[in-house]
């Protein structure tokens, strides 16, 4: 099961081991069956998987006073002090043991049980291990029953150094010598293994159980609950917004698992998603456009589910993570808002958003070593900040930063007068079966009619999208009349329905009720 020898002297000198090494252990066991005694006080059977020497059992037995125990413990030793525990307190009658192995060797005793607890177990099998008998400790949960476990956990990678250094000082001053705090701080995960909080918040969300709240953390040992909804009852909503995002979190991390995972989830990348991410984007907007909250939390939900897939992915190979995001989008704001976190003071949003802007170019000349020495300076920054945004939108703000630099025609004659030119060029590609020219001077006519629109006032992105709305409306119109089939219909008669949807609308509009076409 393990590389700890629990039948030799390690066993037999666990009780002092454990206390000593894991600071905190004590009370991590007395919150545990804390926890159980406020849950499920009047649990009538319960599980203990791993009891170990039985130091925990008589507070177990206190915790749920009604309670039928049935122990699983490999260990022979072990059995042996439980038993001696057993016998101490008086509590044969209510203590039984079920079978010898852990689950990669056989299964657990017939379920279900009201109170579930597991000490200082699982961290100590290999991954594909912890999952089989964490699976097995949910499953054998009853409805509105509560699991309890507690293992050796590492904390995310860049906070880590300081919990090691507490289990070293830990150490040290027990007399260990340095080179055994040494030897065994760098063999932690070679002798020892331990147990990841998103493969057991995963774990238990596929398994219907609630995301388990973490109860304490000492040094690298932490204790976790969970339970069970009652039957025809809903799992417990997030208490916060931060703990509705681990879950989220969770549920991204089950589906990209190797190990029973979504295979198309699997197979997605940075650069599979994009499309998916300018979408979600889009349909935000319209949401916005539309005006309707319940379906922007919708479109916003699916856009979110975006970010986290990313950060999923980049954690996968420690490239970055989702908390990583999160603190760098909040330092950079913090950076950029001096009026708010600073002592600058703030006149106007136009004076904001110079600021904004200032400070953003001296990010990037920090970043490249050196202040911005480029040639074309205004090019540059255009490059950067249009290469995310839509081809619309990225005209737009060339158009605006162009004509701000004095790129600009002397009235709207002279734009009318690019529009008609660009027309024409386009026009002749496409008389000449230029494919390739004939999409460059598309390319010119739309950049013109963009500057059209900002010359004007109007937002060509609301503009085109509201011109979609209409044509879908129209459309949909025409499609009923003709019963949904199209095919054979003359472009006389589509051209005159159209015309009639169209007059339908503007009467609707205006609130003029259809003529009735009955006698």
């Amino acid at each position: 099961m393990t590389l700890l020898d629990f039948e030799g002297d390690y066993g037999r000198q666990y009780n002092d081991r454990i206390r000593a090494l894991i600071p905190g252990y004590d009370a991590i066991q007395e919150l545990g069956a804390a926890a159980l005694a406020a849950r499920v006080p009047q649990a009538r059977h319960a599980l203990v998987v791993g009891p170990g020497s039985g130091q925990e059992l008589p507070g177990l037995l206190q915790a749920l006073p009604e309670a039928q125990f049935t122990l699983v413990e490999p260990s022979a030793q072990m059995r042996g002090f439980c038993s001696g525990v057993i016998d101490q307190v008086g509590a044969g009658d209510r203590v039984h043991w079920g079978p010898e192995l852990l689950p990669e060797q056989g299964l657990l005793p017939p379920g279900p049980f009201d109170a579930v607890i597991c000490h200082n177990v699982v961290h100590v099998l290999a991954p594909a291990q912890q999952r089989t008998l964490i699976d097995q400790l949910t499953a054998h949960v009853a409805p509105g029953g509560v699991l309890v476990l507690s293992g050796y956990s590492e904390p995310a990678e860049a906070t880590i150094e300081p919990w090691l250094e507490l289990g070293a000082a830990r150490f040290r001053a027990l007399g260990v010598d340095a080179a055994t705090v040494a030897e065994v701080m760098a063999s932690r995960n070679s002798k020892v293994f331990s147990l990841q909080p998103p493969l057991l918040e995963r774990r238990l969300l596929v398994a219907g159980l609630e995301p388990p709240t973490q109860l304490m953390q000492a040094a690298c040992f932490r204790l976790w609950v969970s339970g069970r909804p009652a039957d025809g009852s809903a799992a417990t909503a997030p208490e916060s917004a931060a703990e509705a995002i681990e879950q989220l979190m969770a549920v991204v991390n089950q589906l990209r698992d190797p190990d029973g995972g979504c295979p198309w989830d699997l197979e997605q990348t940075h650069a599979s998603l994009v499309p998916y991410v300018l979408e979600e984007a889009h349909e935000v907007a319209d949401a916005i456009r539309h005006g309707d909250d319940s379906h922007l939390a919708e479109e916003l939900g699916d856009l979110l589910l975006q970010v986290v897939l990313h950060a999923q992915i980049g954690s996968e190979d420690q490239r970055f993570n989702l908390r990583q995001i999160a603190m760098g989008i909040r330092d950079k704001l913090v950076r950029r808002h001096p009026h708010v976190f600073g002592g600058d003071a703030a006149v106007d949003p136009a004076a904001v958003k110079r600021s904004w802007e200032a400070i953003k170019a001296q990010e990037q000349a920090e970043r490249t070593g050196r202040q911005p020495s480029s040639s074309s300076p205004l090019s540059d920054q255009l490059a950067r900040k249009v290469r995310g945004q839509a081809a619309l939108a990225g005209a737009m703000t060339i158009s605006k930063k162009a004509a701000a630099a004095g790129f600009e025609w002397d009235d709207m004659a002279g734009v009318w007068h690019k529009v008609h030119e660009e027309l024409d060029e386009l026009k002749q590609a496409i008389a000449n079966r230029d494919q390739a020219h004939a999409q460059e001077e598309l390319g010119d006519v739309l950049f013109t009619l963009v500057n059209v629109a900002r010359w004007c006032g109007i937002d060509p992105e609301g503009g085109l999208a509201g011109t979609n709305r209409r044509f879908l409306d129209r459309f949909s119109r025409v499609e009923a009349a003709l019963g949904g089939n199209l095919q054979g219909r003359s472009i006389g008669e589509l051209e005159g329905l159209w015309r009639q949807a169209k007059a339908e609308i503007r009467a609707e509009a205006q609130g003029i009720k259809p003529h009735s076409s009955g006698g």
